[in-house]
C-alpha cells in the first residue's frame, strides 16, 4: 500500500529554489532570481557614511543639534543613496536575464526621452560598457519594485529591509517634501 505524502513533502516538491527556474517578471522579461549574500548588500550600504551632526552654543557649552534642518536633509539624503545602492546590488547579483539584452534602438529612445524632459539623468551612464549597459537596462526597463522583492525574498531580506530600499528610487520632489516633514517647526 502507498503511504500518504505529508503536506510538508507536497510543499518542499513546490518549492521554486532560487536560479533553478526562469520566471516573467512582471515586466515580461525571462529572468532567473538568485540570492544576493547579506554581506555584499551590508558593504554596499556601509560605504554611504549619516553625515556628522552640527553642534551649536547653548548656554556656553557646545552641543549636538540632531534637529538642524540641513543635517536632517544631509541624514535623509544619506538613506536615500544606501537604499539605491543595496537596490542596485539586488538587481545586478539577484537577477539574472535569460534573455540578451536588445539593442539600445529598442528599449533606449524612451529613456532618451524622459533625459531631454528633464526628467531622467543618463550622463553618468556609459552604455558602451556592457555591466553599466546591463545594470542601466534592469534597472529602468526589465525590473519593477514586485521583482525586486522576489530578490529580497531569496536573499532572506526582510520586507520593511526592501521598502527602504526602494526609497531610493522616490523622486526629487517626493525626497524633499519627505525631509521637510520633521516635525520640527520653526519659531
Amino acid at each position: 500500500m502507498k503511504s500518504k505524502e505529508s503536506i510538508t513533502d507536497v510543499a518542499k516538491k513546490q518549492l521554486i529554489k532560487p536560479g533553478d527556474s526562469i520566471v516573467f517578471l512582471s515586466t515580461g522579461i525571462r529572468a532567473k532570481i538568485k540570492p544576493v549574500p547579506a554581506s555584499l548588500l551590508d558593504k554596499v550600504a556601509s560605504h554611504i557614511p549619516d553625515p556628522k551632526p552640527p553642534k551649536q552654543d547653548i548656554k556656553g557649552r557646545e552641543e549636538v543639534n540632531p534637529f538642524d534642518p540641513e543635517y536632517l536633509r544631509l541624514k535623509n539624503d544619506a538613506l536615500t543613496e544606501r537604499g539605491r545602492a543595496t537596490t542596485e546590488a539586488m538587481v545586478m547579483f539577484g537577477i539574472e536575464l535569460v534573455d540578451p539584452i536588445p539593442p539600445n534602438e529598442e528599449w533606449l529612445p524612451p529613456l532618451r526621452f524622459l533625459e531631454k524632459r528633464g526628467r531622467l539623468e543618463l550622463k553618468e551612464w556609459n552604455i558602451d560598457d556592457d555591466v553599466e549597459r546591463e545594470l542601466l537596462y534592469k534597472l529602468f526597463v526589465a525590473v519593477a519594485n514586485v521583482d525586486i522583492m522576489l530578490v529580497s525574498q531569496a536573499s532572506g531580506v526582510s520586507p520593511e529591509e526592501v521598502e527602504q530600499a526602494m526609497r531610493g528610487f522616490l523622486s526629487s520632489e517626493t525626497q524633499s517634501a519627505d525631509s521637510t516633514t520633521t516635525g520640527v517647526t520653526e519659531e
